[in-house]
């Protein structure tokens, strides 16, 4: 883990222990676009195999649960204003050390780190438009990704993602909701849990 990537975690906590929202400014596409500014609760983190995600409840530009992948978080600031949390706040200063000890099981090649990051761009507005849909299936076949390459970064994103969701020990409402995102996400990209 780099130590921006730590640094940004760090922050995140910071300000997730003193409940104050948190302006982030995340770059969605890896190669082009600005960050945008997002308002947003920090709830907590999930580890990946190279990477990490924030969960967390977006209020501006728009509002609903959202994962963002840390190291496409370019600043972190303070929102301006406190929070009541929607559900327990996980997020704690043990993460960062935990994230820096975890040891991967494997390095993804860069075609399928590319292809994780592109599945992830297009969750993290809360919507998968068509332009969105065929611009990954059209990068995994120009990559050659094999279907058992696709279905893995799609069960690990769910795995995380999930993690998150259920780390607190309920599952609430809205957070049925997200579940039901992300089978619809992936289901689009060709693979989904079950019908829901």
């Amino acid at each position: 883990m780099s130590e921006q990537v730590r640094d940004k975690m760090a922050r995140l906590v910071e300000l997730a222990d003193k409940r104050r929202l948190v302006e982030i400014h995340y770059r969605k596409h890896l190669t082009s676009g600005e960050a945008v500014p997002r308002v947003v609760e920090p709830y907590n983190f999930t580890r990946g195999q190279q990477d990490v995600i924030l969960r967390c409840y977006q209020l501006e530009p728009d509002r609903g649960w959202r994962f963002f992948m840390v190291h496409k978080v370019e600043r972190v600031e303070d929102g301006g204003e406190a929070f009541e949390p929607r559900v327990r706040v996980t997020l704690s200063r043990a993460d960062i050390a935990s994230q820096q000890q975890a040891q991967t099981s494997g390095s993804w090649s860069d075609r399928v780190r590319r292809y994780r990051d592109l599945v992830s761009d297009a969750m993290a507005d809360g919507t998968l438009t068509v332009d969105e849909t065929e611009a990954i299936r059209r990068y995994a076949a120009e990559s050659g990704l094999t279907d058992d390459e696709r279905n893995y970064v799609h069960a690990a994103i769910f795995h995380r993602c999930l993690g998150t969701i259920v780390e607190d020990g309920e599952v609430q409402l809205q957070e049925r909701e997200q579940i039901q995102f992300l089978h619809r996400v992936l289901d689009k990209l060709g693979w989904g849990v079950v019908d829901v």
